[in-house]
């Protein structure tokens, strides 16, 4: 607006059309929108609130399964802390009355009515297990972009019907890995459950020699180093087949396949046969291994303790637990974290770390309430190791601010 040739810096202008203006016309224009301090941040939140749900499940699952199995890991720990002074030593030669499902421990010989057959192999052995073994050099596909293609020793057959390429082709294997189980096995005069070598591993058990055994192979196999190949072993092509067969217990003596076996089991007697021992809280005691181990060897053997398994449980769980604190990371930043300015800046500046840090102190925390009720001292070392981690982890960022 110009009054007598001067224009007023004051007069609104078409150039701020868009701006907001006091309620007195002509008032100083607002350089920022209200919508600035309103909308957008409403919208970042918002946005962040799909990633933040899918953060809380998973971490909500992975703490859930990561209690259930330490759970299960203190139960079958008492059991088999309080099945070991219970557990009865029976003489496997003698036959004697027992209730049902008493635990009992004994060391014996193995003996089966009937040897196993495999028929595909006019095989005959007088064993408690035999597995025929047979695996394929087969086509596998990578999950890359684009998919790659390499040969493999597999034991399973792979279907290349789903191959992106399909000039890589898999046939069907003319040998398949087979299991067999010798029926009424014993222990002495005791019937034995053959589930209870269920723990043992294919690389604990013998490899049969099959240059002592009598047996008929397929026309396609020939016999090189102790194992059938269907080809040049020294230059396997694709669809190649190799079969080995491995053993678990002797039960006849004079055996071409070797002395009788030897067995150490515990487990819970049930109409004179030694099977999986049920105890009150729910857990499952047996075990059965070649040799004449101690009761003593047994029960350690079979505790959980942090055996392979028992570490990848906590792992996996941990890593799915820092993955949804990570997802979390907005809300947390924008959350109660905000005001406390040390923990804000861990949460901003090292998200995974930072997650990785509460991921980490969870997973103690829980190790700790679980075993502190049956195992006192060893829980409230887990809580003392938990507030160790959260110091460190306040000590080091607050030591990162100090130098800068």
């Amino acid at each position: 607006m110009s009054y007598g040739g001067y224009s007023s810096p004051y007069a609104p202008s078409m150039s701020h059309r868009g701006s907001s203006y006091s309620s007195y016309g002509g008032g100083l224009p607002d350089p920022t929108p209200v919508s600035q301090y309103t909308t957008e941040p409403a919208q970042a939140n918002r946005r962040k609130v799909p990633f933040a749900l899918v953060g809380l499940v998973i971490v909500l699952v992975s703490a859930f399964g990561f209690y259930y199995a330490e759970n299960e890991a203190v139960r079958m720990s008492l059991a088999l802390e309080q099945g070991f002074r219970s557990c009865v030593t029976l003489n496997s030669e003698v036959l004697g009355k027992y209730r049902p499902n008493t635990l009992v421990y004994a060391t014996g010989q193995l003996s089966a009515q009937q040897s196993i057959f495999d028929e595909e192999f006019q095989l005959r052995l007088p064993v408690a297990k035999l597995w025929r073994y047979a695996e394929a050099l087969e086509w596998v596909e990578e999950p890359t972009d684009p998919p790659q293609y390499k040969l493999s020793w597999v034991v399973e057959h792979v279907d290349s019907r789903g191959f992106k390429d399909q000039t890589y082709r898999n046939d069907p294997m003319i040998v398949r890995s087979k299991m067999f189980d010798a029926k009424n096995v014993h222990i002495g005069v005791y019937g034995l459950d053959l589930k209870l070598f269920g723990s043992l591993s294919l690389s604990e058990c013998p490899q049969v020699d099959l240059a002592r055994v009598s047996h008929v192979a397929p026309k396609k196999l020939q016999l090189v180093d102790n194992a059938y190949h269907s080809g040049d072993p020294n230059h396997p092509k694709a669809g190649d087949v190799r079969v080995s067969f491995f053993y678990l217990g002797v039960t006849a003596p004079d055996s071409s396949v070797g002395e009788q076996s030897h067995v150490s089991v515990i487990g819970g007697m049930k109409n004179e046969t030694i099977s999986f021992h049920r105890t009150s809280t729910g857990a499952t005691i047996g075990l059965a291994i070649p040799g004449g181990d101690t009761k003593e060897g047994l029960f350690a053997r079979a505790q959980p303790g942090d055996g392979g398994m028992s570490m990848l449980v906590r792992l996996g769980s941990m890593s799915f637990m820092w993955l949804g604190l990570w997802a979390m990371r907005g809300i947390i930043q924008t959350g109660i974290f905000s005001r406390i300015p040390l923990l804000n800046r861990m949460a901003s500046r090292a998200s995974p770390v930072f997650a990785l840090w509460l991921a980490l102190q969870a997973s103690l925390i829980i190790m700790a309430i679980i075993w502190i009720g049956s195992h006192f001292l060893y829980g409230v070392g887990l809580a003392v190791l938990a507030f160790i981690v959260f110091v460190l982890g306040l000590r080091a960022k607050g030591g990162e601010k100090k130098r800068e």
